[in-house]
């Protein structure tokens, strides 16, 4: 083979040096780069943290909300039934004669042969007490007398017409 086509040897090149003038050298940071890193993983995880905490929250917010509504619900389908629940069939709610004082299962509770309901919402006498007026007659034996069972005085009518015009003037 003639020596024109036998390969010739190459040899690398020598790395060759160049020197740039300091403007153009970079300086090192004064954080290294770990620190940096491990601040970056740190924000990352900080940041997604409060996210899945954020919206974790949101979700419990919602269910606890939904909770709280369907307790306030029983509650008050509770206090309307009690309120207008009666156990005696007086026309008193047993809340009524709760607040009163009365007995929830008796109609008539002072028996004075008036109602509960009678004593308390067309009469106003004491419920409780037998004789309101203290006159010695019972609360349902001047009313069916015709007398008045909230007032001491002989011979004072329930109704006495020129009584309530005199009031009325």
């Amino acid at each position: 083979m003639p020596e024109e086509l036998k390969p010739k040897e190459i040899k690398p090149a020598e790395p060759v040096k160049i020197a740039l003038p300091k403007e153009f050298i970079r300086k090192k940071s004064g954080i290294p780069k770990l620190l940096a890193y491990a601040l970056i993983i740190l924000f990352v995880f900080f940041g997604l943290s409060f996210l899945f905490a954020y919206f974790g929250i949101l979700k419990l917010g919602k269910k606890q909300l939904l909770v709280n509504q369907q307790i306030t619900q029983e509650r008050q389908t509770r206090i309307e039934a009690s309120s207008v629940f009666d156990s005696d069939g007086d026309g008193l709610t047993d809340e009524e004669e709760k607040t009163l004082g009365t007995n929830v299962n008796l109609v008539d509770s002072d028996q004075d042969d008036l109602f509960d309901y009678e004593e308390v919402k067309v009469y106003q006498t004491d419920p409780l007490n037998p004789d309101t007026d203290n006159d010695g007659y019972s609360d349902g034996n001047e009313v069916k007398a015709g007398y008045n069972p909230k007032d001491p005085t002989k011979g004072a009518k329930l109704l006495d017409l020129l009584k309530e015009i005199e009031k009325s003037k």
